[in-house]
């Protein structure tokens, strides 16, 4: 059985007991005023501070907290969770890890995509460690870094690298060691190099390997220069040259900066390299080519320019002008418009209106001037201007070319005087003279054939023959095709052919021609050279002497048989006149035997005629009366006009008696009628 305590013992453990219950109130105010001065110290950082319950629900936020996710104090009261802050893309990963936190597990990726009361998204660091107490986790507690900004510099960060590594430029980080050692070095240091990243920043490959040697001492004595410097912080390599991986060897422009540390000392140096082989390249076409420019203005007899737009300044005048103006280029450099003082006085206006209009405004423009030099001579000058883009598409300056021509203007004189003479020569020839080209054009025209188409010779010169100056569809369908046959040497060229034209006021003449090829010096067939006669006139009168002659040789018919039923006639005659001798003048025989007399007699008539017609007959003028031979020939052209033809004749009675031929007054009363009748196609009335 135990022992009681005594009064004494009891009294000790009831002072333990109020010196431990004073302990521990003072451990818990010294606990919430620790936990007070932790929540007066979280509301003063910028950065949400928080803590959980086991569950994840939060139990306390700072006012950054509140601010960055847009909650207020009773929405914690409410209840909100690590989940309801969290993107659902990063959920999942968010409350495995905070489960980490509470058993006090390690894990790398704190990175988050937060989500706001309204809806915002934004990355965030979430930094966090278990609460304990008595031993045991009763919570987490966190801190919320928001890494907006830092995400942004690092994709601004990672464009500009992109940019870096798609540009021609390379980036370096060399140690300021010997042989340079690469320490950094971007992605496209391949593509100019041919050597790898890896390879660099290995130290398999130093810089110094890949200067071209012949460049290296050069380049080194560059980088000690500028080192020594006090307070430089970058320079600039002139272009030196490389050697690739493969053996090429590129032109290379390097922009270095100096890094130093804290004492001064030249720790790094940074730069970018860039290829410039294809600048060099055209630099040198350039230089090359300002050369042979330079060459060919000095060596050359024409005069080239450079000037200011309205000649305000001359920029450039080559070694010709001395000679070709006896003047001094330093002269017309100081003085840019003094070569105006040599251009012949007759010609200045014309000149300067030229200046006015185009170089003035920066157009091209080619004009011919004389000048006359310091001794005396006049000479001519061909010039040619152009204008000289600047780089934004405008123009200030102009360029150009003077010539001396003056003896081609003398050729040409001599030429025109010759052509004048030649034309002269052509214009008196009582002939069309024509020239074509190879394409038809006409080339050449005498004053006969200007005059006979009806033309200037302006008009004219130039158009094509065969569709103006031809009779359509014939000139272009069948004669066009025979002269470019021709042109080819396909076919010969036909000494004398004939063909209708047509003149300016539609008239069709015949022309006879006589023709023949032109060649050049290769022999080439390059124009035509034709002759005309108009012969239309005379295929007139061949055809109205065919006419004579087909009407002679129906005259020759008619006669033959004319002269044949006359002997005919001679005997009807001849045995009536006997029959009516023997036929009393009662017997009604005797009247139809009077009858076929008068006809025979008549005929006898027509049969003279046709003799007349013949011309084998004697013309035989008597006293004769025209009224019967007018109205017996009227009556002969009744049957032979046609009917749409009405005859109408107003013939007096009382006429005199004239002294003429009878058959020969009835021939020319049947020529008048037939011509009257021929015009008369659409009918109507014929009076005599």
């Amino acid at each position: 059985m135990s022992k009681k305590p005594t009064y004494e013992e009891l009294e000790q453990r009831v002072k333990k007991l109020e010196r431990t219950d004073v302990e521990r109130k003072q451990a818990e105010e010294a606990l919430r005023e620790s936990e007070e001065r932790f929540k007066d110290l979280a509301n003063l950082l910028p950065q949400p501070v928080w803590e959980t319950d086991l569950e994840g629900n939060f139990k306390y936020a700072n006012r950054a907290g509140y601010e960055s996710f847009d909650y207020t104090p009773k929405d914690l009261e409410e209840g909100l969770s690590v989940a309801d802050v969290v993107a659902p893309e990063d959920r999942e990963r968010a409350v495995a890890n905070f489960g980490k936190t509470l058993r006090g597990i390690e894990f790398e990726n704190h990175e988050y995509t937060c989500l706001t009361n309204g809806g915002r998204k934004f990355p965030a660091l979430i930094y966090s460690s278990p609460i304990i107490k008595d031993g045991e986790p009763s919570g987490v507690r966190g801190v919320t870094l928001d890494i907006t900004a830092r995400k942004k510099a690092e994709a601004a960060l990672k464009e500009a690298y992109d940019i870096i590594c798609r540009s021609p430029a390379v980036a370096f980080l060399w140690k300021n060691e010997e042989s340079w050692p690469v320490e950094f070095v971007t992605d496209n240091v391949e593509a100019l190099f041919g050597y790898t990243t890896d390879e660099f920043l290995s130290r398999r490959i130093v810089y110094d390997n890949v200067v071209y040697p012949d460049d290296l001492e050069r380049v080194a004595r560059e980088v000690a220069k500028f080192s020594e410097e006090p307070g430089r912080e970058r320079f600039v390599h002139h272009p030196y040259r490389i050697l690739t991986k493969k053996g090429q060897v590129k032109w290379v422009e390097d922009r270095t900066f100096i890094r130093r540390d804290e004492k001064g000392h030249i720790t790094h140096y940074q730069g970018i390299v860039e290829d410039i082989t294809e600048r060099k390249q055209v630099e040198e076409a350039l230089r090359e080519s300002e050369e042979k420019f330079r060459l060919v203005t000095e060596t050359i007899n024409d005069v080239f320019w450079m000037s200011t737009c309205g000649i305000g300044e001359m920029i450039y005048i080559s070694p010709a002008y001395e000679t070709l103006w006896e003047r001094s280029r330093e002269s017309l450099l100081q003085s840019p418009k003094s070569f105006l003082e040599a251009i012949h006085p007759d010609d200045l206006d014309e000149y300067l209106g030229v200046v006015d209009k185009y170089h003035m405004n920066g157009k091209p423009y080619k004009c011919d001037y004389r000048i006359i030099r310091i001794d005396g001579e006049v000479r001519w000058i061909h010039e040619k201007g152009y204008p000289v883009p600047d780089s934004v598409g405008g123009t200030q300056f102009m360029s150009g070319v003077c010539s001396d021509i003056t003896d081609r203007k003398q050729a040409e004189e001599a030429l025109r005087l010759e052509r004048d003479r030649a034309q002269g020569y052509l214009d008196t020839v009582e002939a069309i003279i024509v020239a074509l080209d190879r394409e038809g054009r006409i080339t050449l025209i005498n004053q006969k054939g200007c005059r006979l188409f009806g033309y200037n010779e302006d008009d004219l010169i130039g158009q094509h023959w065969f569709s103006k100056c031809l009779p359509q569809p014939e000139g272009m369908e069948n004669v066009y095709p025979y002269f470019l046959r021709l042109m080819t040497g396909e076919i010969e060229v036909s000494k004398h052919f004939e063909n209708p034209i047509i003149t300016r006021n539609g008239e069709l003449r015949q022309i006879a021609w006589h023709s023949t090829l032109l060649r050049d010096e290769q022999g080439h067939i390059v124009a035509t050279l034709s002759a005309g006669d108009d012969i239309t006139e005379r295929k007139q009168l061949e055809s109205q002497l065919q006419q004579a002659h087909k009407m002679e040789s129906i005259g020759t018919l008619a006669g033959g048989i004319a002269h044949d039923f006359n002997n005919i006639l001679g005997i009807i005659l001849g045995n009536i006149e006997l029959a009516m001798d023997d036929m009393p003048e009662w017997n009604p025989t005797r009247f139809n035997l009077e009858e076929i007399r008068t006809a025979s007699l008549r005929a006898k008539d027509v049969v003279r005629q046709l003799l007349s017609f013949a011309r084998k007959t004697k013309l035989e003028k008597k006293p004769t009366n025209i009224i019967p031979i007018v109205t017996e020939s009227l009556q002969l052209l009744r049957s032979s006009i046609p009917t749409s033809i009405e005859i109408r004749h107003n013939i007096q009675k009382d006429v005199h008696t004239i002294l003429a031929d009878p058959t020969q007054i009835n021939q020319v009363l049947i020529n008048l009628c037939t011509n009257a009748y021929h015009a008369m196609q659409d009918g109507g009335i014929f009076e005599v």
